[in-house]
């Protein structure tokens, strides 16, 4: 299947941006110590991903590998800023949600994300 850059490119922000807010539920299902949730943060994005990374060419052979590497970064990386927004929120408001957007608003009212 020949690489869509298009799609590419769309995938791979729509994957890292997805798995930041997956990332953010992760860090406060692993901080409230609630397994399911924690499974349902990690894994919830995957089909998403996997029709992204369809629609973009990325395979497991082929021309396609280096796209489904950077798919795979994208997601970890994803999760992993989320993780650390979580940690910001945490030292900011002490007991964050959660919910990322609902904390950086709270953070941009009160005036204390500076």
């Amino acid at each position: 299947m020949p690489i869509n850059a298009l799609w590419a490119g769309l995938g791979l922000a729509v994957t890292f941006a997805v798995n930041i807010v997956a990332g953010y539920w992760r860090a406060y299902a692993k901080r409230t110590r609630n397994r399911l949730e924690w499974f349902l943060a990690v894994h919830a994005p995957v089909p998403l991903v996997a029709v992204l990374r369809r629609l973009a060419g990325a395979g497991l052979s082929g021309p396609g590998l280096w796209l489904l590497a950077a798919f795979i970064a994208a997601y970890f990386t994803g999760q992993r800023v989320g993780g650390m927004l979580h940690g910001y929120a945490a030292r900011r408001l002490g007991a964050p949600s959660r919910f990322l957007v609902r904390d950086l608003a709270y953070l941009l009212r009160s005036g204390s994300a500076a």
